[in-house]
């Protein structure tokens, strides 16, 4: 049952000259004072209060307005075992409440049981004579209750929610008044109760989102698939709750972003795990075979000297007593070709160290970007973080036939170490750095000295370039800018550049949250700033400054 809040014309006739001449400065003020306590009550809806307060308030507002003395009593249905159970009743006895607490719903159950069965209003002026009050007559009456007016809650769908009902304490017949005070408390009841219902299915599914979460660390391919999925169906549901509670919008932006954080952070995390458990199982082997590379080497020149004196005597007078000797080793001498392999086995170790040493690096990258060992505030090196990432970019600067050699500039100031969470903050310079390869990559692609030529040797000449600058600014912070000479970004999409999901990326290419978890991460993460310049054709420049300390965190 549905209604608009309460006018003062709801309840009073007002003349053709437009002013009521019936009403009673008390009864105006009466009225003022209810559309007050209206608006007070979907305040508290709108402000989450737990689900008794709003009822319990509800119920005090409709009593202190009726034309008699009265108390309101709020039943919820439970929907499995389709009994009554207690909501609200600031007014009748605590033992009243207490012995109709889970009754059933039915044809002849009193007001409430049979309003709830029939979905109908039911009028019970005196319960001392009604059949339907026959089983709880003694009840009712023991707590002088002898009038009771009962209307079900329904929902949009026309589910019963539960009831409402006002009692007397005399025999009684409602008046337009009253009749009205009825419906405006089912309709506010109903908005309360479905917001209700509604928060803890979507708490229910957060619950359920976080066990899933947790258990999906092997594959971080389904991770990301399910995710994706998972919250398309959580979109859906806070875009019903929004159509159904405007006034909840600002409250349900929040929790869409609190929901956002939570996914992308338990992502990394298990991105962070699998980079450095993968980091330490590589580094294992690949440290046995760097040190005994040396001890090689030293049988290696060992050996190819015994070779050399080998060699040496049998080309000496001294052999001549071993002439079959002599000539085993002058036959191995033609069909190994030693100088060859004495020039060359070297040069082979030489390149296995420079390899095995490149691998080390690499693994040091690795784990130096994840620090998955880092969960709170420490003192770190940016620019290791840079560096890091850099290393773990590098194939993507490579020249190919479909992007540039990209350059990277590093200018980098004299820094003290900085107090961040380090394995977040990598991740911002990895979606900054990428996005600045990506921008030069397309910028290539289109041809920008020629783009009506897409086979102009000038494509050849463009040289794609990263410029990374770190300072230290005055009041303790400092600053790093990440500037690339790539696409650009039209005026268009600039304003949308840290809204989550947006992208501009074909479907499949990016989830639409790089940008907006890195403005997390550095201003509510750092408390810091992320700002941007962009012109189209020319490239964009990204700037993070963020204190040196984060005040008030431990560390």
């Amino acid at each position: 049952m549905q209604s608009s809040p309460l006018q003062v014309a709801d309840l009073y006739p007002v003349s053709d000259s437009g002013q009521n001449k019936t009403i009673p400065l008390i009864y105006h003020q009466n009225l003022v004072a209810l559309a007050d306590g209206q608006n007070h009550i979907l305040e508290l809806i709108a402000q989450g209060q737990p689900l008794e307060t709003v009822l319990t308030e509800l119920a005090l507002l409709i009593e202190a307005h009726t034309s008699c003395q009265t108390f309101c009593a709020f039943l919820l249905l439970d929907a499995e075992t389709q009994r009554l159970r207690h909501g609200a009743a600031p007014s009748l006895p605590p033992d009243y409440n207490q012995c109709i607490d889970g009754i059933p719903i039915g044809p002849v159950v009193g007001s409430c049981g049979t309003a709830a069965y029939h979905k109908a209003s039911v009028i019970v002026e005196d319960i001392a004579t009604d059949p339907l009050w026959a089983e709880f007559r003694d009840l009712a009456i023991g707590f002088d209750l002898r009038a009771c007016w009962s209307t079900p809650i329904l929902s949009c769908e026309g589910r019963v929610l539960g009831t409402f009902a006002m009692y007397n304490p005399f025999p009684h017949r409602p008046n337009s008044h009253d009749r009205k005070l009825l419906i405006k408390a089912t309709y506010l009841a109903r908005v309360a109760i479905e917001r209700h219902q509604t928060e803890k299915a979507l708490q229910a599914a957060n619950e359920d989102l976080e066990r899933q979460v947790t258990k999906r660390t092997q594959d971080l391919q389904l991770v990301v698939t399910r995710l994706q999925r998972e919250m398309q169906e959580r979109e859906r549901a806070e875009e019903q709750l929004r159509q159904r509670t405007i006034e909840l919008e600002a409250t349900l932006d929040e929790l869409k972003k609190a929901q956002l954080w939570m996914v992308q952070s338990e992502k990394m995390s298990s991105l962070g795990q699998l980079v450095a458990g993968m980091a330490h199982e590589i580094n294992n082997p690949v440290n046995f075979i760097h040190g005994n590379l040396k001890h090689v080497q030293s049988h290696v020149e060992l050996l190819l000297g015994w070779t050399e004196k080998l060699r040496d005597w049998a080309q000496s007078s001294s052999c001549s007593n071993h002439p079959e000797l002599v000539r085993m080793i002058t036959d191995l001498d033609e069909e190994s070709d030693f100088e060859f392999i004495q020039e060359d086995l070297p040069k082979i170790l030489s390149s296995m160290n420079i390899g095995t040493e490149r691998i080390r690096q690499i693994i040091l990258s690795l784990r130096n970007f994840s620090r998955t060992d880092e969960a709170c505030y420490k003192p770190v090196n940016i620019h290791e973080g840079i560096d890091s990432t850099l290393a773990i970019l590098q194939h993507r600067m490579k020249a190919a036939p479909d992007h540039p050699e990209i350059q990277v500039k590093c200018d980098y100031g004299d820094l003290p170490a900085v107090e961040c969470y380090a394995s977040n903050l990598n991740q911002v310079f990895m979606n900054l750095i990428a996005n600045a390869i990506e921008a030069i990559t397309e910028k290539y692609q289109v041809d920008p000295l020629d783009a009506t030529n897409p086979d102009s040797s000038a494509r050849g000449q463009f040289k794609g370039c990263i410029e990374i600058q770190t300072r230290l600014l005055r009041g303790d912070r400092v600053q790093i800018q990440i500037t690339d000479n790539g696409v650009g970004m039209p005026d268009s999409i600039q304003s949308q550049i840290f809204n989550p999901f947006f992208t501009t990326k074909p479907i499949g290419k990016g989830t639409g949250l790089g940008m907006s978890i890195s403005y997390q991460i550095v201003t509510e993460q750092h408390q810091g700033q992320l700002r941007f310049s962009s012109v189209p054709g020319a490239g964009s420049t990204f700037t993070i400054v963020m204190p040196l300390k984060q005040e008030g965190q431990s560390t």
